[in-house]
């Protein structure tokens, strides 16, 4: 695909001066409690495990979630759910089909399930193979089970952005050898005592930070990356600008192409469309078009 590479290995990038004061603002203003967790069936040992990250805050599922909660069910591997729904919630009968299953409080985003999940397996399974994803994107599709059998990294993304620095899209990835020394490394993203519990904040100090820090001790790449992600970043003056005059998100440029190009990369392979296409970037994509691309994968579409 144009302007893509594939199996890319990460490779570090400066971050500008606007990131570095956003990220100042985040670690100053970010931090909150860590949010508490039910363990209702434990992890054991196994060679692999399939982690499914869910956020309902009504205690119902989405059709989405439901298709994933099934193609889950199909991966090689135990399969686990941590799933994020008030305790005065019944938990879903679909949660039946895990081996495993955290229920954990609302606030803290996916960060916040990674953490529990890489600390369940380092105790529970250590050295086991971890392919976690959260609900923030639709699927997994076509060939993930020999994708994730095949990961070629200690962490394996699945798609890779340079935007605000080169790092891997936390949506999705698989990590090799989950053991107490492998959790201790990632500890900078992979908080001990507190968590984030904004977007932004964890984009500046979990998601984008994720392969940098991991690279430190592991090998890390990710299966697509695009370069040139970048090229769309505010100057200081222009950011500055857009706090007092915000724009509307239709005007604010990005060349993620999993929101620009999300059916090119369904025809490469890629395994995940982003659930945001059909929300608040609704605007970026041909909804016709992917529409139809869901329908030919099997995907429930008439909730979209």
């Amino acid at each position: 695909m144009q302007g893509f590479l594939t199996d890319w290995t990460f490779t570090p990038s400066p971050q500008s001066f606007l990131t570095y004061l956003s990220r100042t603002k985040s670690r100053l203003f970010g931090p909150g409690a860590r949010p508490d967790f039910e363990i209702i069936r434990p992890f054991e040992a196994a060679n692999r495990w399939n982690i499914l990250f869910l956020y309902a805050p009504d205690g119902q599922l989405t059709d989405s979630q439901v298709y994933s909660i099934e193609r889950f069910h199909e991966l090689s591997g135990a399969f686990a759910i941590i799933a994020a729904i008030p305790q005065e919630c019944a938990l879903p009968k679909m949660f039946k089909r895990a081996d495993a299953l955290i229920r954990k409080e609302l606030p803290g985003f996916d960060f916040s399930a990674y953490t529990i999940a890489v600390e369940q397996l380092a105790a529970r399974s250590p050295g086991a193979r971890a392919f976690i994803q959260n609900d923030s994107v639709l699927g997994p599709f076509g060939h993930i089970d020999r994708m994730i059998a095949a990961a070629p990294w200690d962490l394996t993304g699945f798609l890779a952005s340079a935007a605000i620095e080169n790092h891997i899209q936390s949506f999705a990835f698989v990590l090799q050898d989950v053991t107490p020394a492998r959790l201790e490394a990632l500890r900078p993203v992979l908080f001990e005592s507190h968590a984030l519990d904004h977007y932004r904040d964890v984009v500046n100090l979990q998601e984008t930070r994720l392969a940098r820090v991991a690279a430190d001790s592991m090998s890390v790449g990710a299966y697509w990356f695009e370069g040139s992600s970048n090229a769309v970043e505010l100057s200081l003056g222009t950011a500055l600008l857009r706090k007092l005059r915000p724009l509307p998100a239709q005007e604010i440029a990005t060349l993620d192409p999993s929101l620009v190009r999300p059916v090119e990369l369904l025809e490469e392979g890629f395994p995940f469309v982003k659930r945001s296409l059909f929300t608040r970037n609704g605007h970026l994509a041909d909804r016709v078009e992917l529409i139809a691309a869901l329908d030919r994968l099997g995907h429930p579409t008439a909730s979209l």
